[in-house]
């Protein structure tokens, strides 16, 4: 029976793992997943030094996209939808099981904000309040 459980513990400690990593991830899904708008069509990413987002109007393999990334400075990056593609300097990943940030919902990462409201995703740096927002239409700044 020792050897059994012995065997057991490794499994034991890796769903463990995964679990206290699903829960962090609920807590906070603009970390490494990112998250995705109530609709599907935008998903956003952040670290300290940067956050962006990019959305699609059809489906993601369609390549309909256009996306924006803010860095920590406040530099905005806007892309328009005749950029995306393997080249694309905006964002190449669109994780489609991210979890959903819904409507009202806000995460914060380094000194920025993300709140998802149903005109779209808005992600500003804290301190000023520049950023952008982003829906399946378009993706415009923010002056804070």
């Amino acid at each position: 029976m020792r050897a059994k459980l012995l065997k057991l513990l490794p499994a034991i400690a890796v769903l463990a793992a995964w679990s206290a990593l699903g829960t962090a991830a609920a807590a906070n899904p603009i970390g490494a997943d990112g998250f995705l708008s109530p609709d599907h069509k935008t998903w956003c990413s952040g670290s300290a030094a940067e956050v962006g987002c990019v959305s699609f109007h059809g489906s993601v393999a369609d390549g309909a996209g256009h996306g924006a990334v803010l860095k920590r400075g406040g530099k905005l990056t806007l892309c328009p939808e005749s950029t995306a593609g393997p080249e694309w300097a905006c964002f190449q990943n669109f994780d489609e099981t991210a979890p959903v940030l819904h409507y009202g919902k806000s995460v914060e990462v380094g000194g920025f904000r993300c709140k998802s409201t149903r005109q779209g995703i808005a992600c500003v740096v804290r301190k000023s309040g520049r950023g952008f927002r982003i829906d399946d239409e378009a993706a415009i700044a923010l002056r804070g």
